[in-house]
């Protein structure tokens, strides 16, 4: 292992024990901080949570449910970030369904091992979900805890 890895592992370690809900969550949170104001999206968070947290739920919303939200005043009406939610979820069931869990989805690339299976994940997300671009892919990484440094803040 690259000793700068290892260094940073030392330090930060990890993140153990995140279920496939957190992991959706987490890219639904990171999808509405993307080029919003941040103190916006952090007063709406309990709004965005109650639409749209739980992969397998949300997985199943049809096109009225994500209306429903679009039209409610209180959250974050960004059709797009929306429907990336609802789309993310969809695919993180189906991740979850071919592998067992996001996590052992994850642990296929062997990110702590070397910097090359690292990006080599990087670029998956980037393909697979919405809203997960070349700078807010690092952010998911960061907070799923992965070794890398979020170049945007969280």
């Amino acid at each position: 292992m690259d000793e700068g890895l290892a260094e940073f592992l030392r330090e930060y370690g990890p993140r153990e024990g995140i279920t496939d809900d957190e992991y959706h969550w987490i890219m639904v949170y990171v999808a509405f901080y993307s080029g919003m104001k941040a103190s916006i999206v952090t007063e709406r968070l309990s709004v965005i949570e109650k639409y749209l947290c739980g992969y397998d739920r949300v997985s199943n919303y049809a096109e009225s449910d994500i209306q429903r939200i679009l039209q409610d005043p209180s959250m974050i009406r960004h059709e797009g970030k929306v429907r990336a939610s609802v789309e993310n979820a969809r695919a993180v069931k189906s991740i979850v369904s071919k592998y067992g869990s996001f996590k052992a989805f994850i642990d296929l690339f062997g990110p702590f091992s070397s910097l090359n299976n690292l990006m080599r994940l990087k670029s998956r997300p980037q393909e697979e979900f919405s809203y997960l671009a070349d700078r807010t892919v690092y952010h998911f990484m960061t907070d799923i805890g992965l070794p890398v440094l979020n170049p945007i803040g969280s």
